[in-house]
């Protein structure tokens, strides 16, 4: 009985995603793969063909402009960014390069890339009820207790938002450099089958039953560079992902 009480459980969840739309969830996606046609390393990077198309696919490397090879493997590589999905392209004044899970974006001024706050861009262009609609990410939250007062104390005031899910606490400060990789916790919001934080550079999400890529209890990453290309923040030819014979000739 109980059996068939989870099946329709089951059932019932993956009826709600299809009509609220699919959840974008943590890339299976642990290593590189070998076995992808348009899969080869560079000495300055490497060329990734999984998120192309026949033969297709997005160049990662280091030059004078920026070092994005270098800072891709020192934010741990695909496990923790996914793959490319963009070209290097300019965004909000920044060169950026998008990936599955995060977008890197490159300070001259500091010869590094940081992560950008890619939920705050979204916000800012208006997305947030395409997000809670469609993908189930929390609107933007603006807390009154930050008004006026130092960075420490908001700092403070963001993290009690972690209060109220224990498990969304746990992995989101399991991260020791929490801050630099996912921003500052904005909102959160219980939409029933999933459970979900918004950050400042990322989502976490708990769900409550299984789903393919999460068991039930277990907090996932949501790729937010998938949500952002999604939401239509980047321009269109940034994410077209070109053949290894053109993509180093178009990014000189």
């Amino acid at each position: 009985m109980r059996r068939r009480v989870l099946r329709g459980i089951t059932l019932g969840v993956m009826v709600w995603l299809t009509v609220a739309g699919f959840a974008i969830a943590e890339s299976p996606t642990t290593a590189i793969s070998s076995t992808c046609a348009a899969d080869f390393a560079l000495s300055d990077g490497h060329f990734f063909g999984q998120t192309g198309i026949e033969g297709s696919g997005f160049l990662v490397h280091d030059d004078s402009e920026a070092s994005f090879w270098t800072a891709f493997n020192a934010y741990g590589g695909v496990p923790a960014l996914g793959y490319p999905i963009s070209n290097r392209f300019d965004l909000y004044g920044f060169r950026v390069q998008a990936f599955q899970k995060a977008v890197l974006q490159w300070d001259p001024a500091r010869s590094k890339a940081n992560v950008a706050n890619i939920l705050d861009n979204l916000q800012a262009v208006g997305a947030d009820s395409w997000l809670q609609v469609y993908r189930q990410v929390p609107p933007h939250q603006s807390l009154p207790g930050d008004e006026g007062v130092s960075f420490d104390v908001i700092i403070t005031n963001h993290l009690a938002l972690l209060d109220v899910n224990a498990n969304i606490r746990r992995a989101f400060l399991a991260e020791t450099d929490w801050l630099t990789r996912y921003g500052l916790p904005i909102a959160y919001q219980d939409f029933g089958p999933v459970r979900v934080m918004r950050a400042q550079r990322t989502v976490l999400q708990e769900w409550i039953v299984d789903v393919p890529w999460a068991r039930a209890g277990e907090v996932v990453f949501a790729n937010s560079g998938d949500l952002a290309r999604e939401a239509g923040l980047f321009p269109s030819g940034a994410v077209q992902p070109r053949l290894p014979s053109s993509a180093r000739a178009a990014e000189a």
